[in-house]
């Protein structure tokens, strides 16, 4: 039990000091704000993760038991799945137009002012 805890807590310790999008949110409030809404950031997959969590532990105790409920259950997930990959093979068509408009990919556009 305990070498299932040291191996999910270094697993998500280098998942979480991966760059990613989360990261860059952390970093852009730390800059923008002070160090106390980085953190407030940081900690918001725990406090919005967790519920989900105890809730789905919560439901696949109570049906562990019912092995017909967790074999449709696995069935409609392959089926999603491969449903989601085959729409990832096939594409409808691509359309490329070329604008005239510099990109502006260094400025930042403020989303609240509309004129």
């Amino acid at each position: 039990m305990i070498s299932f805890l040291i191996i999910g807590t270094l697993l998500g310790l280098s998942a979480g000091t991966a760059p990613g999008p989360l990261l860059a949110l952390v970093i852009s409030e730390t800059i923008q704000n002070d160090i106390k809404a980085g953190i407030k950031v940081a900690c918001s997959p725990i406090i919005t993760d967790l519920p989900i969590i105890v809730l789905v532990m919560l439901i696949f105790s109570k049906i562990s038991d019912f092995n017909n409920v967790l074999g449709i259950l696995s069935l409609f997930g392959g089926i999603f799945i491969l449903l989601m990959g085959f729409k990832n093979l096939t594409t409808k068509g691509l359309i490329n137009e070329v604008g005239t408009a510099k990109p502006n990919s260094l400025v930042r556009r403020n989303i609240s002012k509309c004129p």
